[in-house]
């Protein structure tokens, strides 16, 4: 009884203390502005304080920069012209004042989407003054009149000179303004409906999302991909975003006053079994394969675990039936024709980090290059068994594997591509027969050769990631343990995109290509708690005045690349100073397995030709100008040149030979 009593007596207590609170501060609580937004909002912005905020924006490194775009000096005058209406109106200062702007982006039709503008305003006997005034303010060029709709009366305000009309309305203390009349009667009928202020995941975003950013940005995830929808062209990912979160929140701030960063959060959806949403809540770890990533990184993806089997088994759970069927085949042809399980051979030594990451082009031409890291738990297991692979694979398959040394590391051919499927499903579709090698602890897989040969070069030379203090300086701005991390060498990544997109988009591209590459690192960072998703992303702003290469941030142990040459493989007039024929490590075998190699020049000429022994350019070797006839020809023997080899002119004429041992 005295329980009993006791809790009546604290509840009481509780009760008459709440009553004094709301007494006290009745005065400050007000009604938000989210609740007059209306429900199909795919995205809300609000600004605490519009004004300030603006000033800040508009003072900053990064605008004064920007504003050098016709577009953005377009946008700086009419925030300028706005600011300086207020300001000049004290009036409009006086009941605008310091007070919260919200801003939400809504569909109008199936095709467009238009703006709401909410502001709060002071509670002031002079709106109805404002209003008889507002004339006054804006100029002869426009008229007003005024309707009623739900006992609201709206504005209708005409500007005459481009033939345009603006509404507005004020509920609430709160200044409703649009250029479409439907939005602000939505916003009317929502006043008490208070549907997305009232949703539970909105509300779990807002309080965590922090209010001393610049501003915040608020997405209902449905529907802002139904927008997002028409622009993108794998729908499939868009229907993934919109199953993996319900509400996302973000905050616009900057670092140091100069490079911009946005800290956002997101409410995961429970039911989700996306491929991302279980790479996020299978665990974090820190990012440790920065000694294989090479300083000319155009852009990797980390992700880290606590358990690969956990993840392995929690993606295989994610495939169609029809998948799955093929992944049950490959194991039981694995077990039965190379008696290799997976569980054993591979699940064992794979550790908490895969990392995909793609570089600027070196000696492969134009393309870029992408290769995949594994992370093993124990770097002597991973060989023992990749061996063992390799040997039972080459004991039982006719392609089998060929290896090659290079500079102490061994680089194999895994003829048996679906094995990278078995593992990692879609995630790795493009590695079809992959190549690998293992520096370390860390097994690197690439589509081609000359890759792996690239970022052994670049590990012995200290050219990586490891070494850049650039990138170090840089990456300071995140925590140590993420689920995904993703990062950007802008410059890199912009130049790699010529080779993406199409030449009209490229050419479109390059007027803003000083302004895209003046952020010149970018960093997204994932990390989960329960069931909110916590996103930080991070850029360096340099700005770049002039146009330049892009940067690779390498090391000075790093040699410069030789030039590649445009056509053939070198000038007449040059061929007296390339005798000792440097060039051929540059050429970049395609096909271990094969026996012989032809690559040809733009018009179908052949360029050179050469056989292949044990995946080493091994036997006769021949080189064309682009009329076709012969430049150079020669032996080679394990990759290197012997005997006699002869040089020629354009016309076939030989000008000089050269033995060698």
């Amino acid at each position: 009884m005295k329980k009993i009593l006791k809790t009546i007596g604290i509840l009481l207590t509780l009760f008459i203390l709440g009553i004094g609170i709301y007494w006290f501060l009745r005065k400050d609580i007000r009604y938000q502005s989210v609740y007059l937004v209306p429900s199909d909002a795919a995205m809300i912005l609000k600004m605490e304080n519009p004004f300030e905020t603006i000033d800040v924006l508009t003072s900053s490194d990064v605008w004064e920069f920007l504003k050098q775009n016709k577009d953005i000096a377009e946008l700086n005058q009419q925030v300028l012209t706005i600011d300086s209406l207020v300001h000049d109106n004290k009036l409009l200062l006086r009941l605008l004042g310091s007070a919260d702007l919200l801003m939400s982006y809504h569909p109008v039709d199936p095709a467009h989407y238009d703006m709401l503008f909410i502001a709060t305003i002071k509670p002031s006997k002079s709106i109805p003054v404002f209003l008889k005034r507002i004339n006054k303010i804006l100029g002869d060029g426009y008229t007003i009149s005024s309707r009623v709709y739900k006992e609201s009366t709206v504005y209708e305000l005409l500007d005459r000179l481009n033939a345009e009309y603006y509404y507005f309305t004020i509920v609430k203390n709160k200044l409703l303004f649009s250029m479409n009349h439907q939005l602000v009667e939505k916003s009317i009928d929502e006043q008490n409906r208070m549907t997305i202020g009232r949703d539970l995941h909105y509300i779990d975003v807002a309080k965590h999302v922090d209010q001393k950013g610049l501003l915040a940005l608020y997405i209902p995830v449905q529907e802002f991909t139904h927008w997002l929808h028409p622009f993108v062209k794998n729908k499939s990912l868009v229907g993934q975003l919109n199953n993996m979160m319900h509400y996302a929140g973000a905050n616009l701030l900057f670092i140091d006053g100069k490079n911009p960063a946005i800290r956002l959060k997101a409410t995961l959806n429970d039911t989700s079994r996306s491929l991302y949403t279980q790479m996020i809540q299978c665990g974090q770890s820190q990012l440790t394969s920065l000694e294989i990533i090479p300083s000319r990184c155009a852009t990797f993806v980390n992700i880290g675990m606590e358990d690969f089997q956990r993840f392995y088994q929690e993606t295989r759970s994610l495939l169609s039936h029809e998948d799955q069927d093929q992944i049950a085949e490959y194991r039981e042809l694995l077990n039965k024709k190379f008696d290799i399980s997976i569980e054993k051979n591979l699940l064992s030594w794979i550790g908490d980090e895969i990392t995909l990451m793609q570089t600027a082009p070196s000696n492969l031409g134009s393309y870029n290059e992408f290769a995949f890291v594994i992370k093993a738990n124990n770097a002597e297991k991973a060989r023992e068994n990749l061996h063992y692979i390799t040997n039972q694979i080459k004991k039982n398959s006719p392609a089998g594997f060929n290896s090659i040394d290079y500079r102490g590391y061994q680089i194999h051919y895994l003829s048996f591509g679906r094995l990278i499927k078995l593992l990692f499903g879609n995630l790795l579709e493009k590695l079809d027969k992959p190549y690998f090698t293992q520096i370390n602890e860390y097994v690197i897989f690439s589509n081609h050769p000359q890759t792996l040969k690239n970022t052994i070069d670049d590990h012995l030379s200290q050219s990586t990631l490891a070494y850049n203090p650039e990138y170090y300086n840089f990456a300071g701005n995140f925590k140590n343990t993420s689920n995904i991390f993703i990062y950007l060498n802008t410059p890199v990544f912009y130049n790699n995109l010529q080779t993406i997109v199409s030449s009209q988009t490229w050419q479109n591209m390059q007027p803003q290509r000083k302004y895209i590459t003046s952020f010149s690192q970018v960093g997204i960072s994932m990390r989960s708690k329960r069931d909110m998703l916590d996103i930080e992303i991070v850029s360096n702003f340099v700005p770049q005045y002039e146009k330049q290469e892009p940067i690779y941030y390498q090391s000075i142990a790093r040699p410069k690349p030789k030039p590649q040459p445009d056509t053939a493989l070198f000038s007449q007039a040059d061929a007296r100073e390339k005798y000792d024929l440097s060039f051929l490590n540059e050429i970049v075998i395609h096909d271990l397995d094969a026996n012989k190699q032809e690559v040809f020049y733009e018009n179908d000429v052949l360029k050179y030709e050469f056989r292949l022994k044990d995946g080493l350019k091994h036997g006769m070797f021949k080189a064309y100008y682009e009329n076709g006839n012969i430049q150079i020809k020669g032996r080679l023997n394990n990759g290197a040149p012997v005997n006699t080899w002869k040089f020629y002119d354009q016309d076939g004429n030989m000008i000089h030979e050269k033995e060698f041992d």
